[in-house]
């Protein structure tokens, strides 16, 4: 395992910003649009790590209220900005079969300032196809009962999971490389879960598992550990401004795309929300006030800026593949750690222009975990 520290500059005293754009499951139908971006592969079944599959809960939820699961129904009727996705003049249809490939245009943003009374900040943006259910954060994992993050119905594990008592949240982004064996590969799902309760995964055998890269954030800090089928390698975060990327810290992995489409989307994405990032206060999101009042002139922005969804340089973005099913942006999530604890807020995206979806999540106890800001 390798460790090292990146260098780079305070940038005009923002501290550390990741903003985490995270794919879930990656669209194997875009071989075509994005020459070089994935390898041919014949994954096996995705299959949630040993012992883990009693946690996924039994129980039917309710179909309405911030609890309701999230999937196609919920989302397709938000999907009135989708772009279709044209090639040569025909629309390109997502065939039926669901692969495995490497995740498309993940960005990721972090702010670290060592003064601030709130030294670290996260923001996590999950793109997915609409259709793959999802529930919002709660404490869904009946044998870790204290951890908190959102819950994907189909493998049983999440994209982003708190761990309250231990003060530490982790996501995780999906990268580029040679995919784990079929016959023994298992859900990434599973490792913001585990990264979170034991302040790593430098201990664990990564062999079963397709390539990504994880950040795990505490209240003095922040670090990325990549793994692309060969070694883990793990940076810790300066104080300054970051970008994680599907091809890693800073676009440095040892395993990247070799689209210079998917750059060039990757790069837009970057640069526009680092600089629109910067050139805002930065928040101190204290207390139990709203979302607003929480997080201040960056909310607007991590929730679009205001861009189409089909723009290239967009953080929240929808792509209709023509068959029904839509890809996108499906929730946002902001992370506060200080030394009170964690703050979470949580809203399914696309968010509405009166911000009235965002939602102060409860990190004690058990429960329905979402709950009005305001």
């Amino acid at each position: 395992m390798q460790r090292e520290a990146l260098g780079g500059g305070r940038d005009r005293g923002l501290g550390r910003l990741v903003l985490v754009r995270r794919h879930g499951h990656q669209p194997r139908d875009l071989v075509d649009l994005f020459p070089g971006a994935f390898e041919p592969r014949n994954p096996g079944p995705l299959r949630p790590a040993p012992g883990r599959g009693a946690s996924v809960p039994r129980r039917r939820p309710k179909r309405e209220g911030p609890g309701a699961p999230q999937g196609a129904d919920a989302h397709s009727r938000r999907a009135n900005g989708s772009a279709r996705i044209d090639r040569g003049g025909a629309t390109t249809r997502a065939p039926a079969g669901r692969g495995q490939g490497a995740a498309i245009v993940c960005t990721a943003f972090v702010s670290i300032e060592p003064g601030a009374a709130v030294p670290v900040l996260l923001l996590s943006v999950r793109d997915e196809y609409l259709g793959r259910g999802w529930l919002p954060p709660d404490h869904h994992w009946p044998d870790r009962p204290d951890l908190v993050g959102g819950l994907d119905l189909a493998a049983g594990g999440t994209w982003l999971a708190v761990d309250p008592g231990r003060r530490t949240a982790a996501c995780l982004l999906n990268g580029f490389g040679p995919l784990a064996p079929a016959d023994t590969r298992l859900s990434r799902g599973e490792l913001p879960l585990t990264a979170v309760r034991d302040g790593g995964i430098g201990h664990l055998d990564l062999t079963p598992y397709d390539p990504f890269h994880l950040v795990l954030v505490r209240p003095d800090g922040a670090r990325v550990a990549s793994w692309g089928g060969g070694r883990l390698e793990e940076r810790e975060l300066p104080v300054g401004l970051s970008v994680v990327l599907n091809d890693g810290l800073e676009g440095t992995a040892a395993n990247r795309t070799a689209s210079e489409r998917i750059r060039a989307l990757m790069a837009a994405r970057a640069d526009r929300f680092r600089a629109r990032l910067a050139a805002a206060p930065r928040p101190e999101p204290t207390g139990d006030g709203p979302a607003e009042r929480a997080w201040g002139d960056w909310l607007p922005i991590v929730a679009g800026d205001g861009l189409p969804l089909d723009d290239d340089a967009a953080l929240i973005q929808r792509r209709d593949f023509g068959d029904g099913r839509i890809w996108g942006s499906s929730s946002i999530s902001l992370l506060a750690l200080g030394p009170d604890g964690p703050r979470y807020d949580f809203a399914p995206a696309p968010v509405p222009a009166d911000g009235g979806a965002w939602r102060r999540v409860p990190l004690g106890g058990g429960g329905s975990a979402a709950r009005s800001g305001g």
